[in-house]
């Protein structure tokens, strides 16, 4: 009697590398810098470059990544956002995410999942598996579900996350401390395959790739002879990191890896909080600010990194001014002069592109969005300093996010012709290449042909 041999089990593994633009990744292939990336993406599947969110930050990218929505749907706008009522300030966290995540889904279809350091992940969601959280986590008691995992993950060493203050009192002791980071994390995910060897979706998220950027992009564009040799040194453990990863994987599993946005270099800090005080649109009871809750009553409209304007509106705000009636009229205002915003130094325009909340988001969350959104041209950092006193401003942080520069990467699988793709078309492709159905108010669709 002859019994047909049992097809191995449908997987997909997903190692993403937080900020790495496809532009970088394709010069560094042509210089042969990345040898073990250049085999896998350049020869063994599908590379393609990738649309980031608005605005491009990476608490709401892997928002949107994770749950398959844009932000009027799962409802993380930016890195901080405040309390209307209140006028406090805080940084959201999945907490603050309104909807189901990719791996909740997965796990409601009996899947099982490791996920291991993705943005926004802060506190873990129960999942049927592992979920151990990504940079807002600051200790690992409360990064890891289930919480028996917490001591083998402290006794490998696991690292969450290199503070960033560091890089500004020693950058090359910081380089260090990314590596070793990259080291551990790889570690952990030996550890999990081991542990959980059924795993039908495991995701490792490299968040070092994003700190090194931020604080090595001049550095690195420039052939700085002390710190670019460091840049790619960190780089080549990732390159080695994803190869090992990559070899251990077992039969049958799709591999995708991605990044949520790319990098370029800051040419100059812009506080948009300054543009409206000089406006004469937002004033503050006391002189050095340090809160929303210092606005003056008479104060018409108040911006929160990266350029996202908030009409100071009578009933919603807690000192509102404007009224009602007046509310699209200062938004029209906004649409008109913001973009006239320019750098004093160059005369250069440092606005690309502005919209309404309501032409950029879709869902019952839209109205928690800001009235205006402003995207910056490549280079222009828009921040929004309570108490800045000019415009524009340089400092130690020299590489900055943009939007059309994050990739793609799926091995051996031709995909649609799609442009441009987007980090939600991501999410469908994983369920439907694990055979699960995506959530009717999910957005975007499926890449798999």
């Amino acid at each position: 009697m002859f019994f047909k041999k049992k097809a191995p089990k449908k997987r997909v593994f997903v190692l993403s590398l937080d900020g790495v633009p496809y532009t970088l990744l394709q010069r560094a292939f042509a210089e042969g810098k990345l040898p073990n990336l250049q085999r896998l993406f350049a020869q063994n599947g599908t590379f393609r470059q990738m649309h980031s969110v608005i605005p491009t930050i990476s608490s709401v990218a892997w928002s949107t990544f994770q749950t398959g929505r844009n932000p009027g749907k799962h409802g993380i706008f930016g890195f901080v956002d405040r309390d209307p009522h209140t006028l406090k300030m805080y940084i959201p966290t999945g907490a603050h995410i309104r909807t189901n995540t990719l791996w909740e889904v997965l796990s409601q279809a009996g899947k099982q999942v490791v996920v291991m350091n993705v943005p926004n992940t802060t506190p873990p969601r129960k999942v049927n598996g592992v979920l151990v959280a990504g940079f807002l986590s600051m200790k690992l008691e409360k990064a890891v579900y289930p919480d028996r995992y917490v001591a083998p993950l402290r006794n490998l060493g696991y690292v969450i996350d290199v503070n960033p203050m560091l890089a500004q009192k020693d950058l090359h002791g910081f380089v260090d401390r990314l590596m070793e980071a990259v080291r551990k994390r790889k570690e952990a995910t030996f550890y999990f395959m081991k542990e959980l060897p059924q795993w039908d979706f495991f995701m490792v998220h490299i968040m070092e790739t994003d700190r090194i950027m931020h604080f090595l992009w001049a550095q690195m564009e420039d052939q700085d002879p002390e710190f670019a040799p460091r840049f790619w040194e960190f780089f080549r453990v990732v390159d080695e990191t994803v190869a090992e990863i990559h070899e251990a994987l077992p039969e049958n599993t799709l591999f995708l890896s991605l990044s949520d946005h790319g990098f370029t270099r800051v040419k100059a800090e812009v506080n948009t909080n300054y543009w409206l005080r000089e406006k004469g649109y937002l004033k503050f009871k006391t002189d050095q600010p340090r809160d929303l809750v210092d606005m003056d009553s008479t104060a018409r409209v108040y911006s929160l990194i990266p350029g996202r304007f908030y009409i100071n509106l009578l009933g919603r705000e807690a000192a509102g001014s404007v009224v009602p009636e007046e509310y699209e009229a200062w938004r029209d205002r906004l649409l008109e002069e913001i973009p006239e915003i320019q750098d004093p130094e160059t005369g250069q325009s440092v606005i690309q592109k502005v919209w309404k909340r309501e032409d950029l988001y879709w869902g019952p969350l839209v109205k928690q969005a800001a009235d205006v959104i402003a995207h910056p041209v490549d280079g222009y950092d828009l921040k929004a300093q309570l108490a800045g006193d000019r415009l524009i401003q340089h400092t130690h942080i020299n590489g900055m996010h943009t939007y059309d520069d994050a990739y793609l990467f799926v091995e051996n699988t031709p995909l649609r012709d799609k442009q441009p793709i987007y980090l939600y078309d991501v999410t469908q492709t994983i369920l439907q290449a694990l055979g699960v159905a995506a959530p009717e108010d999910m957005d975007g669709e499926s890449l798999l042909l």
